[in-house]
């Protein structure tokens, strides 16, 4: 801000410099997509460390290669992940308590089998409630207090559960107050096996894990941004490396089907140059079934299947014998060793050994 002299003397005023720092733009960035055992479906998450992949989608998994994919990335030094979580026939647990309240797990899966949710009434507001809920299988805990059973009200039950990463309201929320669970003797848990009879409610038996993955699962659709295209829903988060692991530990991804749909001509508002794939591992010991594709600004590598059937590839010259070195427009002439014709043509033009017959030969370099 200018400053305002009120006395004579030697004011000191700041003014910001002119020169931005230019940001640095992350080069190693993987995205991965696969089975695992919760977390949102065909929504793509990012994460910086296997702590956060098993806090929002659950860590190991025998059934899930993802997972195993994702811990080795950090093992090797991986900074930051995208993930995308797909299913076959995944359900999600549901909780019905009394009062009519109705409520189930935010995210399909075997682990909402493993919520209890408890239900206390304001002290002096009848309109107003509480509900706690737990994961017994992670340990996390949600409250959320002063629930008013107005719709109207900013306080309702579906705008407070939009916050909640283990519940949402499972069809309309109940006009009245929901029935409260027993009270609890002070410094006892009302989650525990021990607990009093009735003093939380136990998540149906009706979650599930879905069965193995197919390459649909994997393709998705375009048009709902599911499968692979669930990457389509990123605006401002690029990514490097697109990991697709095998499919289970007997069955890899289809090749002609699901490597086809993430290559690069599938994707027409993602500018990039070509794309190559390769399989995870040192040379001489090939790990089973990790595909990685990646960028190749140079284009050098697109004779396999991958290759965008409308960017053909620019011919390379070689340097062997008989293969013909690039010609370039402008001042520069052709090399007369290596072109006998173009060099008679070139000397009856200058008026120089227009009857002498071109030497043939390999060129002296």
């Amino acid at each position: 801000m200018p400053v305002t002299p009120t006395y004579p003397g030697v004011y000191i005023e700041e003014v910001s410099s002119g020169v931005r720092t230019i940001t640095g733009v992350p080069t190693s960035v993987t995205a991965f997509i696969g089975r695992a055992r919760r977390g949102p479906v065909n929504t793509p998450v990012v994460i910086n460390s296997y702590a956060d992949f098993e806090r929002q989608f659950g860590g190991l998994w025998v059934d899930s290669t993802l997972s195993y994919a994702v811990r080795d990335y950090y093992l090797n030094g991986g900074s930051q992940a995208i993930i995308v979580r797909i299913e076959n026939g995944a359900a999600k647990a549901t909780i019905e308590a009394a009062g009519g309240l109705k409520l189930r797990a935010k995210d399909p899966g075997l682990w909402g089998e493993k919520l209890r949710v408890r239900v206390e009434h304001h002290p002096s507001d009848a309109a107003l409630y509480n509900v706690r809920v737990r994961d017994t299988g992670s340990g996390a805990e949600e409250t959320f207090l002063n629930i008013s059973t107005d719709s109207a009200s900013p306080r309702s039950l579906p705008r407070v559960l939009d916050g909640s990463s283990l519940l949402e309201l499972n069809g309309a929320a109940p006009g009245t107050r929901p029935t409260k669970n027993v009270d609890v003797p002070l410094g006892t848990d009302p989650f525990a096996d021990t607990a009093p009879a009735n003093s939380f409610t136990q998540a149906k038996d009706d979650g599930d894990d879905g069965n193995d993955l197919t390459d649909a699962q994997y393709q998705g659709n375009r048009a709902a941004k599911t499968g692979i295209y669930a990457l389509l829903k990123l605006e401002n988060q690029v990514f490097n490396l697109f990991c697709i692991p095998p499919i289970s530990r007997t069955a890899d991804v289809g090749v002609n089907s699901t490597l086809t749909d993430a290559s690069p001509s599938a994707w027409n508002d993602r500018p990039c140059s070509s794309w190559t794939h390769r399989r995870l591992g040192h040379r001489g010991r090939r790990r089973r079934g990790h595909r990685v594709l990646r960028a190749d600004r140079r284009r050098r590598a697109q004779r396999r299947h991958l290759l965008p059937p409308s960017a053909p590839a620019r011919p390379q010259a070689g340097r062997r014998r008989g293969h013909l070195r690039p010609v370039r427009r402008g001042r520069r002439r052709l090399c007369p060793h290596r072109h006998p014709t173009r060099r008679l043509e070139s000397a009856r033009r200058h008026g120089r050994g227009a009857g002498r017959r071109p030497r043939t030969g390999r060129h002296p370099d």
